[in-house]
C-alpha cells in the first residue's frame, strides 16, 4: 500500500481558523468609522471661523489625515494587508476631504453602516 503525498491540513498556530469573510467583520474597522467622522468634523468645524478661505488646506489636510488613520486601523487593528488598507484609507479620505461636514448626510449614514458604528449602543446608566 502506498501512503498519500499530502499530510492533512493542521491549523498553524497562531493562526485564525475562521476567514475574516465568515466572522461577519465589517467591510471597516469601527474606529475607522469613527476616525473618518471626527475627522471630517474636526477639520470643518474650523472652517466655519476662517469664512472658506483655507478651504483648500483644509480639505487637503483633512484627506490626509484621514488615509492615514484609516490605512493604519485597518492595518493594525483589523489586520487587513496594505493594499485595501490604503484602499479604504483613500476612500475614507475622500469622505473626509469633501469640503462639508458628512456627519448628517447619506455619505455618513453608509459610513456608519459599512463600519458596523450604526449597531453601536450607548451604555446604560444604572
Amino acid at each position: 500500500m502506498s501512503e498519500p503525498n499530502e499530510a492533512p491540513s493542521v491549523a498553524k498556530p497562531g493562526m485564525p481558523e475562521e476567514s475574516k469573510e465568515s466572522s461577519g467583520q465589517s467591510f471597516l474597522h469601527p474606529l475607522s468609522g469613527l476616525a473618518i467622522l471626527l475627522i471630517d468634523n474636526a477639520f470643518f468645524i474650523g472652517e466655519i471661523a476662517s469664512l472658506g478661505f483655507s478651504l483648500p488646506v483644509t480639505c487637503m489636510l483633512a484627506f490626509l489625515s484621514s488615509l492615514a488613520g484609516v490605512a493604519l486601523i485597518q492595518r493594525l487593528l483589523a489586520r487587513d494587508d496594505w493594499k485595501p488598507s490604503i484602499a479604504k484609507g483613500v476612500l475614507g479620505g475622500l469622505a473626509a476631504g469633501v469640503p462639508f461636514p458628512i456627519a448628517g448626510t447619506l455619505a455618513g449614514g453608509i459610513i456608519m453602516a459599512v463600519s458596523g458604528l450604526k449597531g453601536w449602543k450607548q451604555p446604560r446608566a444604572k
